[in-house]
């Protein structure tokens, strides 16, 4: 049939789901992840197996839900350290006067609490530096 016979759409395409903004609400770990285990099952179910259109759905849930549980272990292996935690006032960059209090008042630590040696500190590498080669071939 040509294009111009045809009737319009009653209803505007779907949006592509990657497009959609995500909701605000979130499921917990743990429901994610028993939902994930469920589609897993269903779609190797052999009646699943045989309709395409189950087969696809359970298997676009299944890749939804493991994107989701990938961005919460991210969002969990974040430190609480990072700039989006600290407070205002954590944020603002200590003064050159608090610096020269902290550097002349007893022994100083690293950001792991241990204290500095004299000796601790950037290592001088003695004008070395990296650059790039051609890599050589593997010889059998």
């Amino acid at each position: 049939m040509p294009l111009s016979m045809m009737q319009p759409l009653s209803r505007p395409p779907s949006r592509d789901i990657a497009t959609r903004p995500s909701p605000t609400r979130r499921l917990s770990r743990e429901v994610t992840y028993q939902l994930a285990d469920t589609a897993r099952r269903k779609s190797s179910d052999k009646i699943v197996r045989e309709d395409l259109r189950l087969k696809l759905s359970h298997d676009h849930l299944l890749e939804l839900l493991l994107q989701d549980i990938a961005r919460t272990e991210r969002e969990l292996q974040m430190s609480p350290t990072d700039e989006k935690y600290l407070l205002e006032e954590e944020r603002k960059l200590p003064s050159r006067e608090e610096q020269r209090r902290r550097s002349s008042s007893g022994p100083q630590y690293d950001e792991y609490g241990f204290p500095l040696d004299e000796g601790d500190g950037e290592e001088d590498l003695g004008g070395l530096m990296l650059m790039r080669t051609e890599s050589k071939r593997p010889r059998r």
